[in-house]
C-alpha cells in the first residue's frame, strides 16, 4: 500500500492507542475550529498528542465557514498549533488560506469542500493552492478513479463511516421545532425516515452553533475498492466515526491498519467490518450519475422541439 490511512478519534486515549499501533494519520476536530463531532479536542489535549504522535501525521479539521468575528483570536490558536509542529489543515473556507499566508503560517492545506471536488479539471486548477482534496462521496467509483488518475494531489476518499450529505449554516432544526412548538435539544441527533421504509434511506440530522448537518444512516463500505483506489494514486483512505459505535469503530480501524501494513488480507478485513457493523452500504460508489451533460443537452433539445 502506498496510500495512507486517515481516521477520526473518539477520545485522547483512543488517539494514543492508534498512534501506538502505527496508524498513518489522525484527523482532529479542535474545539472552536470544527463543527460538533464525536469528539472535539482541546488545545491542552492536542499538545499531549502532538508530543507523543511519533510518525503519525496529524490533520486539523477546519470544516466550518468562518465569519468576521471568528477570526478574532484565530491567529493565536493557529500559531499554537503551528508551534506544536502540526502542519496539515483541512479547510472549507478559502479565507483561512489567505489568513494563514498573511501571518506567514506555512501550513499544508487540504481542500475539504467535498461537494465541489467532483472532477479532475477543477482540482488540478486549485492544486496551486492545495496539497490535496477531500473528494466528493456522492460520485460513482469510476468518477473517483478518473480524478485520482489525472490528479497530482494527495487526495482523500472516504471508505468507511456515515457520509455527510448536507450542510447549511441555517438553524433548520431549531427553526422547525420553534415553529411546531415542540421541545428541541441540540445535544442529540435526530433520525429522519421516509415513506420507503428502507433503513438505507434514513438520515441522521443534527444542529450546532455553526448550522445544520445531514449524514447517511448506513455506513459507507468502500473496502472492495481499496486496491483500485490505491493503484490509481489515492493519498488517504478516510474512516469517519460520527454516529458509529466506539468499540466497533476501534476494531475496524485497527483491522484497516493491519490490512494497510500487509498483515491481513481483504477477506479478513471485510470479516471484521461485517462482524461489527450490519448497517453498511456501497452508497454512491455504485450509484451512477442521474444526468450527464449529454443527457441534459438531449433533454434541452427535445424540449425545444415540443
Amino acid at each position: 500500500m502506498t496510500s495512507k490511512l486517515l481516521v477520526e478519534i473518539n477520545n485522547l486515549e483512543q488517539a494514543l492507542e492508534f498512534v501506538n499501533a502505527g496508524v498513518d494519520a489522525l484527523i482532529l476536530n479542535v474545539n472552536g475550529l470544527a463543527s460538533k463531532k464525536q469528539f472535539n479536542i482541546y488545545t491542552d489535549e492536542l499538545a499531549i498528542l502532538a508530543s507523543k504522535k511519533g510518525n503519525t501525521q496529524l490533520f486539523i479539521n477546519m470544516d466550518k465557514l468562518y465569519h468576521e468575528d471568528d477570526f478574532v483570536g484565530l491567529k493565536t490558536l493557529l500559531s499554537k498549533i503551528y508551534d506544536l509542529g502540526i502542519r496539515d489543515l483541512i479547510i472549507s473556507d478559502i479565507g483561512i488560506y489567505t489568513f494563514c499566508k498573511m501571518y506567514h503560517l506555512d501550513f499544508n492545506f487540504y481542500n475539504g469542500n467535498a461537494i465541489l471536488n467532483t472532477n479532475y479539471s477543477s482540482i488540478e486548477f486549485m492544486s496551486r493552492y492545495f496539497n490535496g482534496f477531500v473528494l466528493s462521496n456522492e460520485i460513482h467509483i469510476n468518477e473517483t478513479l478518473e480524478i485520482l488518475k489525472h490528479s497530482s494531489s494527495q487526495n482523500i476518499v472516504q471508505v468507511y463511516g456515515k457520509a455527510k450529505m448536507f450542510y447549511s449554516n441555517r438553524k433548520l432544526l431549531s427553526s422547525y421545532f420553534n415553529y411546531t412548538k415542540l421541545d428541541f435539544s441540540n445535544n442529540e441527533a435526530y433520525i429522519i425516515e421516509n415513506d420507503s421504509g428502507n433503513k438505507e434511506d434514513m438520515t441522521y440530522f443534527y444542529e450546532d452553533e455553526n448550522g445544520s448537518y445531514a449524514y447517511t444512516y448506513y455506513s459507507i463500505d468502500g473496502s472492495s475498492y481499496i486496491k483500485q483506489l490505491n493503484d490509481n494514486g489515492l493519498g488517504y483512505a478516510y474512516l469517519n466515526n460520527i454516529f458509529e459505535d466506539e468499540d466497533a469503530y476501534n476494531k475496524i480501524v485497527l483491522a484497516y491498519n493491519q490490512y494497510f501494513k500487509g498483515n491481513i488480507d481483504l477477506k479478513q478485513l471485510q470479516e471484521t467490518i461485517y462482524k461489527n457493523n450490519q448497517n453498511i452500504s456501497l452508497s454512491f460508489f455504485e450509484d451512477q450519475t442521474i444526468f450527464t451533460i449529454e443527457d441534459a443537452k438531449l433533454l434541452e433539445g427535445s424540449a425545444k422541439h415540443e
